[in-house]
Order: structure tokens, then C-alpha cells, then sequence
């Protein structure tokens, strides 16, 4: 259900004054595991335009079924994306067109990109090859346009941009490859601060996430394996909207990589706590300093 701000009044005695308030319901809607709408089990009043995994309907064909993802569009109907997935020589044991890993209950498919976990993180920069380095890069996409300490944005008919907060971890090797991945930490389901703050949490796959703001650390050994270690004992963490985000991930990473990364509490309605935006202008900071910890030797 979508509920906007607004609230009517109700008048049952005939005194022009509102004896009790009603919400405005802009949409409601029960749904199949994929997003298929129920038949009988809908309403919209025409003027919002979104609906299931909070994506815009494609109106142009399906009877309006159609979901448009950042990336691809989804059939709801089939429980399949129309395109293949951009990243899918990355994923070869899915089919390119499977939507939310085939788990819609488990996962919530926020651009029509894949789901990572830690096995796939892992197995993927664990390539048996020798190394020459590791890097962690940080990346904020602040809130809007970017660029402040905004702790979120609004964004006519589709609520608020709060922006989001990822890494990319490298390994550079001797013959020249390199093998990376690039994730963040999302709520499974919807947080909101003025219902439910809380889910459980998943890293999602950010390869072709924008971002304002990236800063780029080299790592030992020792650093990039604490590093896996820390995604590994949070992949399963409950998502908190107030105490544990996407930026308090990042962190989380950056510090078991020796670097430590301001904090900054910003607040929202009803909230506070870490937030892309602040994470970004932090960045901004400590390298026009050169605050940075410095990067250690490669081990044997």
C-alpha cells in the first residue's frame, strides 16, 4: 500500500469541521511471489505511478503489468527479465533472465542485477593466481545531485532519494589480471523511518552503480582478508536503518582495511545515523589532508 501525506477529513455531523481524518491511499496491491498483481486485489487512483519492489509500471504493454528496473524490464507473469542481465557471463550457473536469483521471497531485486553472497564474492578474488597487490576502493552516491551533506532528498512521486554507500575489492596479480568485485549491503525488504526501520539485510552486486565520491586504498594481504572476513560475518547482518546501513558496511570494511573513516551521524524525520551523503564529504576531507592511514607492504 501506498499512503502519501496527505490526510482528509471526515465530516459526520454536517458542522464544516473534520470529526476524524482519513488516510489518502494513492495504491494498493496484493501480489504473486514475482510481482504478478492479483486480480481483484488492486487500486490505484491514478496518480502514482510505481508498484511492485517499489519500480515504475510499463504502461505501453502486458494490460500495464510490465516492471521497469534501472537495467532491464521484468515479466511479472513469466517471473523472468525481457534482456539479459548485463553482468550474466559473471553469474554462469543463472539463467540470464531468472529475476531475483529465483528466490523472490529471499530477495529483493533493486536494478535487474544479481544477488551476491559471500561464496561468490570470495570465489571469485580467490583466483589461485599470485598477487601483486589489493585495493579497496569506497564509493558514495550521495543523495540528489550530490555534493553536501544532504541525509536524503526529496523526489516528486517517488519518495526520497537517501543515496547509497558501496566498495569494490581488488586483486591485482603477477601475470597482469586483475579479478574484482564491487557490492554493497541493501534491507531485503523496505525500511521506512516512519514504519519500520529494520530487515534483513543482503550485499547486492553494485558494478554499475553511479557514485559522487570514491577513494581508492591499497591493502596487505592480512588487510584484504580481514576485509572478506567482516563481508562474510555481515552478508547475513539485520539492516538498520538508524544503526547498521549501507554506509555503516563501508565502514565497517574500510576499518578492518586499517583505514578509519569519520562517522558522521546525520538525521532524517523520526532518525539518525550514518548516511551516504556525510560519508562522501568526509572522503572529500580526509584526502584533500591527507589523513589517510598508510597503505602496507604486500606480504609474502
Amino acid at each position: 500500500m501506498t499512503v502519501s501525506d496527505k490526510k482528509q477529513g471526515v465530516d459526520t455531523d454536517g458542522d464544516n469541521e473534520a470529526d476524524y481524518y482519513t488516510a489518502n491511499v494513492l495504491s494498493a496491491n496484493d501480489y504473486y511471489p514475482f510481482g504478478w498483481s492479483m486480480p481483484g486485489r488492486k487500486f490505484n487512483s491514478g496518480d502514482y505511478r510505481f508498484g511492485f519492489n517499489g519500480q515504475e509500471q510499463d504502461t505501453e504493454w502486458g494490460g500495464g503489468q510490465a516492471v521497469s528496473f534501472k537495467f532491464r524490464i521484468h515479466d511479472p507473469r513469466i517471473g523472468k527479465f525481457l534482456s539479459v542481465d548485463p553482468l550474466a557471463s559473471e553469474y554462469p550457473w543463472y539463467t540470464p533472465y531468472q529475476f531475483a536469483g529465483n528466490s523472490p521471497i529471499l530477495n529483493l531485486d533493486l536494478e535487474g542485477l544479481e544477488p551476491l553472497d559471500y561464496k561468490t564474492i570470495s570465489n571469485s578474488l580467490n583466483d589461485g593466481k599470485a598477487a601483486l597487490g589489493y585495493k579497496l576502493t569506497v564509493f558514495a552516491d550521495q543523495p540528489g545531485s550530490g555534493g553536501d551533506r544532504d541525509t536524503y532528498e526529496s523526489r516528486y512521486w517517488t519518495g526520497v532519494d537517501v543515496g547509497h554507500s558501496f566498495v569494490k575489492l581488488e586483486k591485482i596479480n603477477t601475470d597482469g589480471t586483475i579479478t574484482s568485485q564491487t557490492f554493497g549491503f541493501y534491507p531485503i525488504n523496505s525500511v521506512n523511518p516512519a514504519r519500520n526501520t529494520t530487515s534483513p539485510g543482503q550485499i547486492k552486486d553494485n558494478s554499475s552503480s553511479p557514485s559522487e565520491v570514491s577513494s581508492v586504498f591499497n591493502l596487505s594481504e592480512k588487510e584484504f582478508n580481514q576485509v572478506l572476513d567482516y563481508v562474510k560475518k555481515s552478508e547475513n547482518n539485520v539492516y538498520d536503518l538508524d544503526t547498521y546501513n549501507c554506509t555503516d558496511f563501508v565502514i565497517g570494511c574500510a576499518k578492518e582495511a586499517g583505514v578509519v573513516i569519520p562517522d558522521t551521524e546525520g538525521k532524517w524525520p523520526l532518525g539518525s545515523g550514518s548516511n551516504p551523503g556525510d560519508l562522501g564529504e568526509d572522503l572529500k576531507i580526509l584526502k584533500e589532508n591527507q589523513l589517510w592511514s598508510q597503505p602496507q607492504p604486500v606480504e609474502d
